[in-house]
């Protein structure tokens, strides 16, 4: 009996000393690393904006009632937003302060089709893209007023229950200005082609050097890669037409991506600083079984957290801002160093370390990197297209795949192709002359 007795205490007798092992290690949180002090201040210390330069404003208003201000309506709601207090598990922003548009909702029926087919303005007549563009003219100059703001300042949520800013909304904007664009290249006036290309890129370069939210910096990204295979359509158009007055081809498409354009040093700053955010209120809310959460609370140690997070996050940025010709290395170079950083579970902010091995992995980080690289593919494979179809092979020069140096094939003498570094159809990219 008594070795019975033994046997079922021995277990729990190192179950308590282990947990009281822990709590004594436990008892000092560690202190901000150099990495992690070096992220907060890349979006923390930021300049600050005026609200008439910066553009996050009128775009989270973007989808205020046709007549609304935008710039009025995105101040009305970041003052609803910190108007709403609670914690972020309690929290409940309810309806927005005032009436929105909505395409599915409030669009002419005649003119749905082009929410549902981002491709439908190709294909159809222009009496009808005409139509479309005259009855939304409203919502094209809410996009032309966005597209000038020089500046980018969106802010790091402060949970996950956030509204955000309305891109579908804003993408509708662009599809407005192509159309218009069109409209103009069949007329043969390359000259506001080539303006409003150049507005529409120009934006959408300055959101992606600028953004501090993953999130973001993709929609931006999406927008410049729709932009150029838009924009090479429109220019097929304008080529086509009786009188082209010039190329159309906007200053912005001959300039190289930056590397503040391609990094994505700033987003895993906001990235980490969001994502501690959340990961502290899972563990605080109570969530788990509330003996798992009396117990796992003493041995959480937020600022070692942090740091581990900062230091994962930061090796997707600064480390990664080489030369394209050097990127597939560098990548390989991160793949190694994160496969030896070790994830084990010691009894040191066991909780945290539970956390951060939930985050996203590898491999999503590294497919966000290269669908920002490839667009410097995309810029030049649509460049080169332009210059064929004008017929000056001598300004060829250096528009070559960015990974290998190689010349970008042309397909039958009339596609000019790239296959960039992302996976599936997101790394292919045709632009026919």
């Amino acid at each position: 009996m008594k070795r019975l007795v033994w046997l079922i205490s021995l277990p729990v007798v190192l179950l308590l000393g282990t947990y009281v092992a822990a709590l004594i290690i436990n008892l000092e949180d560690a202190s901000p690393s150099p990495v992690a002090q070096q992220m907060r201040a890349l979006v923390v210390e930021r300049p600050k904006l005026d609200e008439a330069s910066n553009a996050y404003v009128a775009a989270l208003g973007f989808d205020g009632e046709k007549g609304a201000s935008a710039q009025e309506w995105g101040r009305k709601k970041l003052d609803w937003l910190s108007s709403v207090t609670g914690n972020a598990n309690e929290v409940d922003y309810g309806d927005t302060p005032g009436e929105t548009w909505s395409v599915s909702r409030d669009r002419d029926p005649r003119f749905r089709v082009f929410a549902s087919d981002p491709d439908a303005f190709l294909s159809t007549d222009d009496a009808m893209l005409a139509d479309w563009v005259a009855d939304e003219a409203w919502l094209l100059d809410r996009y032309l007023t966005l597209t000038g703001y020089p500046h980018w300042r969106g802010g790091i949520p402060r949970n996950a229950a956030e509204p955000f800013v309305p891109f579908s909304d804003v993408m509708e904007g662009q599809k407005l200005l192509m159309g218009k664009a069109m409209l103009a290249a069949a007329a043969g006036n390359g000259d506001e082609v080539s303006a409003l290309l150049e507005r529409d890129l120009r934006f959408w370069r300055m959101v992606l050097a600028e953004s501090e939210l993953l999130i973001t910096k993709m929609v931006a990204g999406a927008a410049v890669g729709r932009h150029f295979q838009l924009g090479n359509e429109i220019l097929r158009r304008l080529a086509e037409s009786d009188s082209p007055d010039v190329s159309g081809v906007p200053e912005a498409w001959r300039e190289p991506l930056t590397v503040e354009e391609r990094s994505l040093q700033r987003v895993m700053a906001g990235e980490w600083l969001y994502g501690n955010r959340v990961l502290k209120d899972i563990l605080e809310s109570g969530e788990y079984e509330p003996m798992l959460s009396l117990l796992m609370k003493p041995l959480f140690q937020p600022q070692d957290l942090e740091n581990r997070r900062a230091e994962t996050l930061a090796r997707w940025g600064a480390p990664l801002e080489v030369p394209l010709e050097d990127l597939t290395a560098a990548l390989e170079s991160t793949r190694r160093q994160l496969d030896n950083q070790g994830r084990g579970l010691g009894l040191y902010n066991l909780p945290g370390r539970l956390l951060t091995s939930w985050e996203v992995g590898l491999p999503e980080y590294e497919e966000y990197v290269v669908r920002v690289a490839d667009l410097e593919g995309v810029r030049r494979a649509a460049l080169l297209a332009a210059q064929l179809r004008a017929g000056n092979p001598a300004e060829e020069s250096g528009l070559v795949n960015p990974y290998t140096g190689e010349p970008l094939p042309l397909e039958n003498g009339s596609i000019v192709k790239f296959i960039g570094l992302a996976k599936g159809e997101r790394g292919r990219h045709d632009f026919p002359l």
